[in-house]
């Protein structure tokens, strides 16, 4: 699992702010924020909410 974290830091698509603490590149935040929108129903994205939020 480190391995493949370390690799999507490497190509640029997490940050890692903290060690062991990852957060989506802002330019892919931004695209899957956008997708999101175009293609999932309101109230999919709050499902999809609730979900992240209830992990």
């Amino acid at each position: 699992m480190r391995e493949l974290l370390t690799e999507l830091v490497r190509i640029h698509m997490l940050v890692e702010h903290a060690p062991g603490r990852y957060a989506l590149h802002d330019l892919l935040r931004a695209y899957a924020t956008e997708q999101a929108a175009r293609w999932d129903s309101g109230d999919q994205r709050r499902a999809a909410v609730r979900r992240v939020l209830d992990h």
